[in-house]
């Protein structure tokens, strides 16, 4: 007895045995014929034979034919499987994350007070429930209304329209844009008066507003050159020892006879400009109207004429540049 290799498996076997215990291929025919119990010319025809013959691989064929591993076909099985469940993943994983976002837009659009965002979500869901369609029907009708308020409110350009929407819908989509105009529209009020009360009220009621650094720029720049009571006092002493003296120039220089004196009365109307100088004294430009009367001897009632003056008291406290206009 010799061991041979199986011309199927290549796996070891004996030479006597009739099968190959491996794979079930024919090793030993005298052997095989010899346990079966149909004779043998029963069992094989001459045709079969000689068709066996025909079909039997030579040994080149033998060589080039390689055996089949059944542990290929687990491993096949295996990845095929391993490929089945990416995929079904895959597509689970996308058809969660599709539900997600659409239920993550339907609440965006359950929030918000945008008509034409909400429109146009109905638009692109004709087929959804008829409860959220009325629901969203419903909002849009309101967020109509709202925007209408909007509109009315921002076409008077009035403070007070802009708060009262402010106060009906503090958290619009258009409420940050009404705080925006309220500030602005407070800072031209401010603006125009141009007054130090006018820039401290728009401080006080916007603390964080757009024009607050402006308004305090220009608040220190009025208490600055604003006018104390105190300097208005001493601009009045100088004019009127400058008019004091030019009622003792005018009588002594009078070329009437009969003038018995000139009185000059200042009234208390001034327009100051405090004017800061680099050395840290203060130049003032000041008009006001004064009363001049001249008093002759020929006359009964002396006539009283008024005149716009302009003048300047400068640096030194000294009074320059004296204009004098008669208002008739």
């Amino acid at each position: 007895m010799a061991i041979i290799k199986c011309p199927e498996c290549r796996r070891e076997v004996s030479s006597k045995a009739p099968v190959c215990p491996y794979c079930g291929v024919i090793i030993n025919k005298e052997v095989y014929h010899s346990k079966n119990v149909l004779p043998e010319e029963e069992l094989f025809t001459e045709e079969e034979e000689d068709d066996e013959e025909e079909q039997t691989p030579t040994p080149a064929q033998k060589k080039n034919t390689k055996p089949q591993n059944p542990k290929n076909y687990k491993w096949l099985f295996i990845i095929i499987a391993i490929l089945a469940i990416a995929v079904c993943a895959t597509v689970g994983y996308y058809m969660y994350m599709k539900n997600q976002q659409e239920e993550a837009k339907l609440e965006q659009i359950l929030a918000s007070e945008d008509p034409d965002e909400m429109q146009n979500y109905l638009d692109l869901h004709p087929d959804m429930p008829a409860t959220q369609r009325k629901v969203i029907e419903g909002k849009i009708s309101r967020a109509l209304q709202i925007k209408e308020e909007w509109i009315n409110a921002c076409d008077t350009e009035s403070v007070i329209a802009l708060k009262s929407f402010l106060r009906k819908h503090p958290t619009n989509i258009h409420a940050e844009e009404a705080r925006i105009k309220i500030d602005s529209l407070d800072f031209i009020t401010a603006k125009r008066s141009n007054s130090i009360e006018a820039y401290q009220t728009y401080m006080d009621q916007h603390r964080d507003g757009d024009y607050y650094d402006i308004a305090s720029d220009m608040v220190s720049r009025l208490e600055k050159s604003s006018v104390t009571d105190d300097e208005i006092r001493y601009i009045h002493q100088a004019f009127k020892n400058y008019f004091d003296n030019l009622k003792t120039d005018n009588d002594a220089n009078s070329e009437f006879d009969d003038v018995i004196s000139v009185k000059y009365s200042i009234n208390n109307d001034y327009k100051v400009t405090k004017v800061p100088e680099l050395d840290g004294n203060n130049t003032y430009k000041a008009t006001f109207t004064v009363n001049k009367q001249v008093n002759r001897s020929s006359d009964a009632m002396a006539p009283v004429k008024t005149y716009k003056v302009q003048g300047t008291i400068n640096s030194n406290g000294n009074v320059e540049n004296v204009n004098m206009e008669e208002i008739i």
